[in-house]
């Protein structure tokens, strides 16, 4: 992907790209890296609430080493619960991240063939 993203800035440095259009997809690009950097942003705070904290997985397990089985089979449950919603919101997210490029795509109608591909 990100080579397609090179070969199409290539593209806009080439042709004579009308500014409304290469505005636009300025404006595209600036949303991907805000996008890119929440997905990051997101990642991190899901690698901590992993365990994964300061003095590695073993020390965030110490938490749950006086608890009883019953109380652990709830704690998965309900980490299990949040897993799938945290799947289906990133589902959501990518969703949108298609709608929002195949409307901006379609919105550009002096687009070359080139950029419609991607």
């Amino acid at each position: 992907m990100r080579e397609m993203v090179s070969d199409l800035e290539e593209h806009l440095k080439k042709e004579s790209v009308p500014s409304s259009l290469r505005e636009e997809y300025e404006e595209e690009v600036e949303k991907n890296r805000q996008l890119e950097s929440e997905v990051e942003h997101l990642q991190q705070e899901l690698f901590k609430k992993q365990g994964h904290r300061e003095g590695g997985p073993a020390k965030g397990l110490q938490a749950y080493d006086g608890m009883s089985q019953l109380a652990l089979k709830k704690l998965l449950r309900t980490l299990e619960k949040e897993k799938v919603e945290v799947e289906w919101e990133l589902k959501e997210i990518e969703w949108r991240l298609d709608q929002e490029a195949s409307v901006s795509l379609e919105s550009m109608p002096n687009a070359s063939p080139m950029l419609l591909l991607w």
